[in-house]
């Protein structure tokens, strides 16, 4: 079954969550590759999430703004949330210590991942079907001889453009730097295998 459960951990400015993961462990609230920092100014803990793209921030701030309120009650972190017109701006995580911020973090990592679900797809991968364009072509024309005036509506301009016909493969939901950059990345590693199998002399024939 699909559940989140957490291990509660008492501190002296708050309760520190760590969500329990059965294969990678408790989460680590040491983890070096957290890009958190100290702000000598005010003394405490800043974590940026330049990642985060505006499309979650709803779900961040919830309903009148209930699950920010959740996550700072329960991790002692503030949690800044810029608005939609302010391009420049990202989540600010920001606690006592590294720990709040590690935890306030966790949580609203879990958000992310719950909340993909809900949005539009931003991209897809497609394979392209130009070298059919002469059989799409050759299809039109007799659907549309066998069936001019005898077929109500059927008629050229309701078929795909001959040259703009691909094959969807994959749909993906891109929000954020790390997903795009993911994305590229995996599409460079497999760059030569898809070139060796969609050789200049293998074909697509349509039939029907």
């Amino acid at each position: 079954d699909n559940f989140t459960c957490y291990r509660v951990h008492a501190t002296s400015e708050a309760q520190v969550y760590k969500r329990f993961d059965e294969e990678e462990g408790l989460y680590d609230l040491d983890d070096e590759e957290m890009d958190c920092y100290r702000d000598h100014e005010t003394g405490h803990w800043v974590l940026p999430m330049p990642n985060v793209g505006p499309h979650y921030f709803r779900f961040i701030v919830g309903t009148k703004g209930g699950t920010r309120e959740s996550i700072e009650k329960d991790t002692g972190a503030t949690i800044k949330v810029p608005k939609l017109n302010d391009p420049e701006q990202y989540v600010v995580i920001k606690g006592l210590t590294r720990a709040v911020c590690a935890a306030a973090k966790q949580r609203v990592d879990i958000i992310l991942a719950k909340s993909a679900t809900k949005l539009d797809y931003t991209h897809f991968v497609s394979i392209p079907l130009t070298n059919a364009t002469d059989s799409v072509r050759q299809l039109i024309d007799k659907l549309d001889a066998k069936c001019s005036g005898s077929a109500r509506g059927v008629d050229p301009s309701i078929f795909q453009d001959a040259r703009q016909l691909h094959l969807t493969i994959l749909m993906l939901r891109l929000y954020t730097t790390d997903d795009l950059a993911r994305a590229k990345h995996l599409m460079q590693h497999v760059r030569d295998f898809v070139d060796d199998v969609f050789r200049p002399q293998d074909r697509v024939t349509l039939r029907g």
